[in-house]
C-alpha cells in the first residue's frame, strides 16, 4: 500500500495539516467576537426558532442590504456547537479548508504540476490575511471559496464546446451567493461571459443558457426579492442612489484617470498584502499572453486581474482587506502562469522552491505577529462570563444595560442575554431600576456618571452602586440617584 502513495499525495497532505494547525491553533480562546458576530448569531438563533429573515446585513458603506444567505449558511453550524458563538466561526474556519483543497485541484490543472501546485499553495495558505479572515465569522470571509468555485467554474465552462445545463445553474447558484456577501465582487460576472464569449455572443444558440444562468441567480435570491416587493425594491433604489449620486457623494467614480491611478495602488496593495513580486509576475503574464493569446489559462488570469482590477479601482473610499476578498487568489494564480512557462529546467524549480519557502516563512513570521503573539483575548469566555455576572446581580429583576466601548457594540452582550433569558429592558420597553454598564475602555477612562451614551443619558440622574470585575473588563451597577 505505501508503494501507491505518490509525493503529491504527502504534499497535499502537509498542505492540509499547515493550514489547519494555523487555522484552528487555540482556536476557542481566539475567536472574534464582538457586536457584527452577534449581531448575526442573534439572527441565526432566530432562523433555528422560527424568525426567519429575508433580508441580510448592511454593507459597510451606503444605506443598503445584502441578501441573507450568511445568516442561514451560519445557522447549522451554531445549532451543531449548542448555539456557541464558536460554531459559526468554526463553519468558516472549516470552508477554508476547502478553498485550500478546491485551490491545489485548479492550479494542478492550470499547470499540470503537483510541485507547483503544493508550492503555492502552501504560500497561500499560510498568508496572515488568509489566516487572520479565516479564524471568525463574518459574511466577507466567505467570498474566498465562492469565488473561487465561480472562477473554477468559468474555467471548465470555457473548456467545453456547448455547457450543460447543469454547469449554467451552478454558475448562477454561485454567483447568486457571491453577490450576498459583499457587493464589491458583483462584477466577477463578467468572467465566464469574456472566457465563453464566442458561446454567448451567439444569442439565438445561447439565449436558453441566458435565461437558466438569470433563473438560477433569481433562485439564491429569492428571499431578497419577495423582501423588495413587500418593501417598494427600498434596497435596490438605495443601492442606485449610491452608484448614481453626484460625483462627490456617489461609491464609484467614473474618471478614467483616478480610475488608472488606483488600479495601480491595487496591484501595490495586492503586492504588499498577498504576494511580493506580483507586479514582476502581472507583466510576465501579460507579456506570455502577446506571445501565446491562444492560451486559456493565460486569458484567464488577465480576464481575472482586469475584472478584479476594474471593481477596486472603480470604488472611491478606503480599500480595507476583506474588500479583496474575491481576489485573494488572483497573486498566487498569475504567479502559476509565470511559473508554467519556466519550470523546464531543474535550477529554474530549485529557483522558484526556494522563493516560495522564502516567502512561506516571512508569511509564518507574519502570521506569530498578527495573531498568536498577544495573549489570546477570550472574547466569547469573558462576554458570557460578564453577561451570567450581570444576570447574578441584578436579583431576578429586569434591568438595562449599556455598552462603554471604542470599537465594539452591544449585540454580542445581548446574544448572550437572549440565551441565558435574562431580565434585560431597552429603555424604550421600560425604564428599570437598576443599569448595568459593561466598559470595556482601561478603568480610568470608565465614566459611566454623565456619559452622553444614549443608553446611559435616558436613564437618568444615577449614582454608582457597585462596581465589578471580569477579565479585562469593568462593570458598573447603577441606580437612580435619590435626592436625601
Amino acid at each position: 500500500m505505501l508503494n501507491k502513495i505518490k509525493t503529491w499525495h504527502l504534499e497535499l497532505v502537509v498542505v492540509l495539516v499547515v493550514s489547519t494547525l494555523l487555522r484552528f491553533w487555540q482556536f476557542g480562546s481566539r475567536v472574534m467576537f464582538l457586536g457584527d458576530q452577534g449581531r448575526d448569531t442573534l439572527i441565526a438563533y432566530n432562523i433555528l426558532h422560527g424568525d426567519l429573515t429575508f433580508i441580510g446585513p448592511m454593507t459597510s458603506v451606503g444605506n443598503f442590504y445584502l441578501g441573507p444567505f450568511y445568516y442561514y449558511f451560519i445557522a447549522p453550524w451554531l445549532l451543531i456547537f449548542n448555539y456557541s458563538p464558536v460554531g459559526p466561526a468554526f463553519g468558516i474556519a472549516f470552508f477554508s479548508l476547502l478553498t485550500i483543497l478546491l485551490l491545489y485541484v485548479f492550479i494542478f490543472k492550470l499547470s499540470q504540476s503537483h510541485l507547483i501546485a503544493f508550492l503555492i499553495s502552501l504560500i497561500y495558505a499560510t498568508n496572515p490575511i488568509m489566516i487572520e479572515y479565516a479564524r471568525f465569522s463574518w459574511n466577507p470571509n466567505l467570498l474566498p471559496l465562492a469565488s473561487l468555485a465561480f472562477v473554477y467554474l468559468s474555467y471548465h465552462f470555457s473548456q467545453l464546446p456547448k455547457p450543460k445545463n447543469r454547469q449554467i445553474v451552478a454558475l448562477g447558484l454561485t454567483y447568486g451567493i457571491i453577490i450576498q456577501l459583499h457587493y464589491l465582487a458583483g462584477l466577477i460576472i463578467f468572467l465566464p461571459i469574456i472566457l465563453n464569449f464566442s458561446f454567448w455572443k451567439d444569442i439565438k444558440k445561447s439565449y436558453k443558457a441566458w435565461l437558466i444562468l438569470l433563473a438560477s441567480v433569481l433562485i439564491t435570491e429569492l428571499p431578497f426579492i419577495l423582501f423588495e416587493y413587500k418593501h417598494d425594491f427600498r434596497e435596490v433604489k438605495n443601492l442606485i442612489l449610491a452608484l448614481t449620486a453626484s460625483s462627490q457623494t456617489s461609491l464609484i467614480t467614473l474618471n478614467p484617470i483616478s480610475i488608472i491611478k488606483s488600479s495601480f495602488k491595487v496591484v501595490w496593495q495586492f503586492n504588499n498584502r498577498f504576494l511580493f513580486g506580483y507586479p514582476l509576475f502581472l507583466v510576465s503574464v501579460i507579456y506570455l499572453y502577446t506571445k501565446n493569446q491562444q492560451d486559456k489559462s493565460i486569458k484567464l488570469i488577465l480576464s481575472l486581474t482586469l475584472i478584479s482590477l476594474l471593481s477596486l479601482a472603480l470604488y472611491k473610499g478606503q480599500l480595507y482587506d476583506h474588500y479583496f476578498a474575491f481576489a485573494y487568489f488572483l497573486p498566487v494564480f498569475t504567479l502559476v502562469v509565470a511559473w508554467r512557462k519556466v519550470q523546464k529546467t531543474r535550477f529554474n524549480l530549485y529557483l522558484l522552491s526556494v522563493y516560495a519557502l522564502l516567502i512561506v516563512v516571512f508569511n509564518l513570521i507574519g502570521v506569530y505577529g498578527k495573531i498568536f503573539k498577544h495573549p489570546a483575548n477570550n472574547q466569547i469566555k469573558t462576554t458570557s462570563q460578564a453577561v451570567s455576572l450581570i444576570i447574578d446581580k441584578s436579583g431576578g429583576q429586569p434591568f438595562n444595560f449599556a455598552l462603554l466601548s471604542d470599537n465594539n457594540y452591544d449585540l454580542g452582550y445581548k446574544y448572550f442575554f437572549k440565551l441565558k433569558k435574562a431580565q434585560v429592558k431597552t429603555i424604550h420597553e421600560q425604564l428599570t431600576d437598576q443599569l448595568f454598564v459593561v466598559c470595556e475602555k482601561p478603568a480610568n477612562r470608565c465614566r459611566p456618571i454623565g456619559n452622553s451614551l444614549w443608553d446611559i443619558a435616558a436613564f437618568g440622574w444615577a449614582r454608582i452602586d457597585k462596581v465589578y470585575k471580569v477579565a479585562n473588563l469593568t462593570i458598573y451597577q447603577l441606580a437612580h440617584y435619590q435626592k436625601q
